[in-house]
Parts: C-alpha cells; sequence; structure tokens
C-alpha cells in the first residue's frame, strides 16, 4: 500500500492459543473485507501456540502487524496495547475466533464518515452454526434504556472514532471479564452517541446459543455490578440505576446452578433473536 494512501481503519485483534482453524477463517474475513484500506494489529499474548500463523500472514500481507507480549498482559491490557499502537481516524474491534462479513468495514466508515455525531457504531450478529441473528436497537435513545439489564452493542463488532479513547480512556484493565460494559457505561455518562446498524455484519463463535446468559457465571456478573455501580447513577434516572445496579448485585450472589432458570426467564427480555430468511 503506497505511503500516500491514508488509512483511515486500524483493526485491534487479541490472540492467545486460538484454535487455528478458527483463527485463520478470522483473519481471512478480515483480509476478504470490499474496504482494504486499514491495518491489522494482532497482540498475541506469551505462550502462545499459534505463532507459525501469524508470522505467515505478517511476511505476506503488509495490512499485518503482529506484536508479542513478553508477559500475559491479559484481555483489556492487550486491547489497550494494540489501541496504543493505533493512528487512523477509526478502531475496530474483531475476536480471534469471529468472522467479519465481507462489507462489514465498507458500510461502517461510510455510515461513520457520513455521521460525525455518532461515536460509537455496532451492528447485529448472526451465531456460528446456525440460522439466527442477535438483533440490537438501532438509535442512541434506544441503546442507553437497554443497557439497564443487557450490553446493547456487540463488543466484536464495533467501530469507534479513536478520539473517544483519547478523551475519556481505554479499557480498564481491573475488569477481567466484563470490560466492555464498564467502557460503554464510561462512554455514555460522558455523553458518546452510540448507534448499531440494523443489518448482520459480524458472525460470532459461541458455545451457548439458546442461553441469553452466554453460559457466564457469578464471577463475570461481579465485575457487572462493579461497572454499574461506577457509572449506573450518571446514565439512568436515580430509580433505574438502583433497580439495575440491585438486579446485577443479586445475579453476583446467586449460586451457578441457578442460572438455568434465570436464563429462561431473561430468554425474550434481554436479547433480541430472529430467524434468517
Amino acid at each position: 500500500m503506497s505511503e500516500s494512501t491514508k488509512i483511515l481503519l486500524t483493526v485491534v485483534m487479541t490472540s492467545y492459543c486460538e484454535d487455528e482453524n478458527l483463527l485463520i477463517r478470522s483473519i481471512d474475513s478480515i483480509l476478504g473485507q470490499t474496504y482494504t484500506f486499514f491495518r491489522l494489529v494482532i497482540i498475541v499474548e506469551f505462550g502462545d501456540s499459534n505463532t507459525d500463523i501469524f508470522n505467515k500472514y505478517s511476511r505476506n500481507n503488509e495490512r499485518v502487524d503482529v506484536y508479542y507480549n513478553d508477559r500475559n498482559l491479559g484481555f483489556p491490557a492487550s486491547l489497550n496495547k494494540g489501541i496504543s499502537l493505533a493512528n487512523s481516524k477509526y478502531i475496530a474491534r474483531i475476536d480471534s475466533d469471529d468472522i467479519c462479513l465481507p462489507e462489514r468495514f465498507e458500510k461502517q466508515i461510510t455510515y461513520l464518515e457520513n455521521h460525525p455525531e455518532v461515536d460509537v457504531l455496532g451492528a447485529w450478529m448472526s451465531y456460528d452454526n446456525s440460522q439466527t441473528i442477535r438483533a440490537y436497537p438501532e438509535f442512541h435513545d434506544e441503546i442507553v434504556k437497554s443497557f439497564l439489564f443487557s450490553s446493547a452493542i456487540s463488543h466484536p463488532s464495533v467501530i469507534l472514532r479513536s478520539n473517544v479513547f483519547e478523551k475519556f480512556g481505554t479499557y480498564n484493565e481491573e475488569f477481567h471479564q466484563a470490560e466492555d460494559l464498564e467502557l460503554w457505561l464510561r462512554f455514555l455518562r460522558n455523553g458518546c452517541i452510540f448507534h448499531n446498524l440494523q443489518e448482520e455484519l459480524l458472525n460470532y463463535h459461541i458455545s451457548y446459543l439458546n442461553s441469553p446468559l452466554e453460559g457466564r457465571s457469578s464471577r463475570h456478573f461481579s465485575f457487572n455490578y462493579q461497572a454499574r455501580k461506577m457509572h449506573n447513577i450518571y446514565v439512568f434516572s436515580f430509580a433505574r440505576a438502583r433497580i439495575s445496579l440491585l438486579a446485577f448485585w443479586i445475579m453476583s450472589k446467586i449460586p451457578n446452578a441457578l442460572y438455568r432458570p434465570i436464563d429462561i426467564f431473561f430468554s425474550n427480555k434481554i436479547k433480541i433473536i430472529i430467524n434468517k430468511e
């Protein structure tokens, strides 16, 4: 790629001993995008087993830059390292086992270029090996309401303006889970505008298709509760903030064996699933 070509987008991926077939299909889906003016930054945790794969991609494609951690940093710190290496207007997220649909970057960049008021842009996602799609609310006000009891944007589908990280900080490295929720709530309390494109642009690899809680444990909900304790009162009305906080405090305390009936109760409340035609 010539130096005169302006790179608007940096794609940040982290990986640790990913299944090699999932990893290859994920990277290939990125490199096969219709929008080609991007840089893929891959942060590889210490002791990763896929070094040969990463080295092959970095040798054969000038858009791929691979960085190896010399110690285990953890997911949020590795994401922050990738963000610190970006030098572009936009930053995209993708997990190392997910697939970008071919027009994902083109459609998201086009939308953001035409809507400068939007800071964080997500999209719908399908589930691996299934004919179902998880749909997210479109407009900012709807998204804010949905954050009361859920995460109303798909973390691996987002593209963000890089200046929001400069203004409001990157991932909180103390959050070993629910790091995205803490970030989204922090952005919301600071006035960032969210939007979701109303189409499937990501295929999400998951083992818990029929669970709105996606197999999460009390440890996850403990971090979820901590994020809400920090930010809820600045995002929602006082009453709504307290109700949401109480719900996730309870979720962080109950035994994991009780999550199945909670799954059933929440199945039509916190996740919108539609069938592909």
